[in-house]
């Protein structure tokens, strides 16, 4: 009978608790390269996330490209982690067509920050994950639009 309670016990799954901290909307500029050399932005404000959410949630967000016309599109935003006044960093998540791209940003309000850009394509056989770009990012942590 022990044996079987410390089955249920160690198998049970919980929930993350819902985030305590709100995080104000982020603007960001991200410069990026691929890995032949061709360079392209991205952009855009990243929603506000209000206190006793769900940790694991995510918001549409519409993304600014410049040069890299298969981004150009909406993105599912989620906050990563917050220390609210010093670093912010998000996980972006954008489908294209059969692609998924996965930005992560990584902000940090006095030193700007660093993207890298992960890119999943079903083929035959399934490829991994491959990095598809990296950059520097600057950011703005009261939301007003950086240039």
């Amino acid at each position: 009978m022990m044996m079987i309670l410390a089955f249920a016990v160690q198998s049970m799954v919980t929930l993350a608790p819902p985030a305590r901290n709100d995080v104000p909307a982020t603007a960001f500029v991200c410069e990026l390269t691929l890995a032949d050399g061709a360079a392209f932005k991205l952009s855009g404000i990243a929603p506000a996330f209000r206190p006793g959410r769900d940790p694991n949630a995510e918001q549409v967000m519409t993304l600014t490209v410049e040069n890299m016309a298969e981004l150009v599109g909406r993105g599912f935003a989620k906050v990563e982690s917050n220390s609210g006044s010093e670093f912010r960093d998000y996980q972006i998540v954008m489908p294209r067509g059969e692609a998924m791209y996965i930005a992560n940003l990584k902000l940090r309000a006095a030193s700007g920050g660093v993207v890298w850009v992960t890119r999943y394509a079903p083929t035959k056989p399934p490829e991994a994950y491959r990095y598809f770009a990296v950059g520097h990012c600057r950011s703005d942590f009261e939301g007003k639009p950086v240039s």
